[in-house]
């Protein structure tokens, strides 16, 4: 799918897609916009979890919904998989404060 500098070589495998249209079906659409957030992020975190997790996220990416525009898209990856893998994609208005570890910010 990508190559980024946070994780090498990113890809969504199809069973992972499977679970995104299960659970979040508003992101059908916005698969481009998925691989802009993974190549070119606002902000990267680092997640606590057992599995080592990042979240990236890119907002103003969709602007053809109403529904979802200002929302940020964020796709999670497990990054120590070779290759790393999206875990799972959603679109989330705002972030919520969490225990992530902040590894980038674009200006």
């Amino acid at each position: 799918m990508v190559t980024n500098e946070w994780c090498g070589e990113v890809v969504m495998t199809a069973s992972r897609w499977q679970h995104v249209m299960e659970r979040h079906v508003e992101v059908a659409p916005y698969l481009a916009q998925v691989k802009r957030t993974l190549d070119a992020p606002n902000l990267v975190y680092e997640m606590p979890s057992e599995i080592p997790t990042m979240a990236f996220y890119a907002k103003g990416l969709i602007a053809d919904d109403h529904r979802f525009r200002g929302c940020y898209v964020a796709a999670i990856v497990r990054y120590k998989m070779k290759p790393a893998q999206v875990w799972t994609v959603y679109l989330p208005a705002r972030l919520s404060n969490n225990q992530s570890r902040l590894i980038y910010a674009s200006v």
